[in-house]
């Protein structure tokens, strides 16, 4: 039996722009399958197919007890939104459709009761552009997100993740690696000891770590003498390896200087060094080039910031967010991305790699994806993901620089143009 036709009835009644979107969204190229309690699309189960009440349960008792509306990113079968309007009667709930076809198949599966509720509003998910206090969200849903609801669900995602995360634990870790680390950020200059050199340069080269960098490591090796060239730390393996020295590494994790144990050091240490305390301290210790600290612009620095000044930069969880940061407080009015492509291209995790850091598994089992520049899919993970996002942020704030792509098989970059070096 179908419910579409009395769910739509309603629907048609009170929000009859939905209604038409709905009534002409096809369905037939989904792979749709009922199961006992739930509905699987594309592989994916929309709700628990054991106990979906309990889900529902567990799902409302994320949202803090106010008087503020609820957003809801997902229609599942509707129990999540029903048990929302029993715990909160007098709430504005806010229902958003990711996917229309997605939600027309949960229209079709079962009675969606919640649609009457005068406290009830159904938007289209692309009306909303920042992330809401209080809101529930189904992952199912946002994995099978509309492509233009891909940028909200990114970060719907990534504030799930912030929310799931053990502080206590992260900021113990934090201190520890700080810590450890204060010798040599007493010994090390700031990084704006570098303005001087660098200032000048109107364009600088970002040499990130993703395949697409092999594209550009002829061109690179030709030309690094005439040109800013500032690199990732797990980008340096393939540079090194062609000779390329990079102006300057930056490096802010503890653990991504296993990746240049087997780098011709004599090469790496003509580059200067920026680091963030939360870098292996005894790598840092070691480096016999220049090298200078940088804290993030995140509030974990902001207690050792207050004893032990330095200049911050722009942070966001990945590593090419405080080298863009850095050519552009440079001055660099044009900055040219290299291997930013945050995904998997032919299989590939990082350049120049004899083996991948994740199994054939862990990329061939990702549910996660990202459009590329010809405007096809890359498998990705969803903290890579995330990181793309952050970046489109700092990018749309600064709009006095011009941002270029280097590969169209790279991550579609909003904000930044297809680079052409010929």
């Amino acid at each position: 039996m179908s419910f579409l036709s009395q769910n739509l009835a309603v629907i048609e009644r009170r929000w009859p722009q939905l209604h038409e979107s709905l009534c002409t969204t096809a369905t037939n190229n989904l792979d749709v399958a009922y199961e006992n309690n739930t509905v699987v699309i594309n592989n994916i189960q929309l709700t628990s197919n054991y106990d979906r009440l309990s889900e529902a349960k567990l799902l409302v008792e994320q949202v803090d007890d106010n008087h503020s509306p609820v957003f809801v990113f997902g229609l599942g079968l509707g129990d999540h939104i029903n048990r929302l309007i029993e715990v909160y009667p007098q709430r504005e709930i806010k229902v958003c459709i990711t996917n229309f076809k997605t939600a027309s198949v949960s229209l079709s599966a079962v009675e969606h009761p919640w649609i009457t509720h005068q406290n009830v509003q159904l938007l289209n998910a692309n009306v909303v552009k920042q992330i809401p206090d209080d809101f529930v969200a189904l992952v199912s849903e946002l994995i099978l997100a509309d492509a233009e609801n891909e940028q909200l669900r990114d970060n719907i995602f990534a504030e799930l993740d912030e929310r799931s995360k053990d502080k206590l634990t992260y900021e113990k870790n934090f201190n520890n690696l700080v810590a450890l680390n204060e010798f040599n950020m007493l010994e090390s200059g700031d990084f704006t000891a570098l303005l001087s050199k660098y200032s000048g340069n109107q364009k600088a080269y970002i040499a990130a770590a993703g395949p697409s960098l092999e594209e550009h490591l002829y061109w690179l090796e030709k030309e690094q003498d005439n040109i800013l060239l500032i690199a990732v730390d797990t980008a340096v393996p393939a540079l090194i390896a062609r000779n390329i020295v990079p102006d300057i590494i930056v490096m802010i994790d503890q653990h991504t200087h296993l990746f240049l144990e087997n780098v011709d050091k004599g090469k790496m240490h003509r580059a200067s060094l920026v680091y963030f305390p939360t870098a292996n301290n005894n790598f840092v210790e070691q480096w016999s080039g220049d090298k200078y600290c940088a804290y993030g612009n995140t509030r974990d620095y902001n207690v050792v910031n207050a004893s032990n000044p330095k200049p911050r930069l722009f942070s966001a969880g990945s590593v090419i967010h405080p080298t863009v940061d850095l050519a552009a407080q440079f001055g660099a009015k044009e900055i040219v991305l290299l291997g930013t492509d945050f995904s998997f291209i032919n299989d590939k995790s990082h350049a120049a790699m004899p083996i991948n850091i994740y199994t054939d598994d862990e990329i061939a089992n990702t549910n996660h994806w990202i459009e590329n520049g010809m405007g096809t899919k890359n498998r990705t993970l969803a903290n890579y993901r995330t990181y793309l996002r952050e970046l489109e942020k700092y990018i749309a704030k600064k709009s006095h620089i011009r941002f270029f792509n280097g590969s169209e098989q790279s991550a579609k970059i909003e904000g930044a143009t297809l680079w052409n070096h010929s």
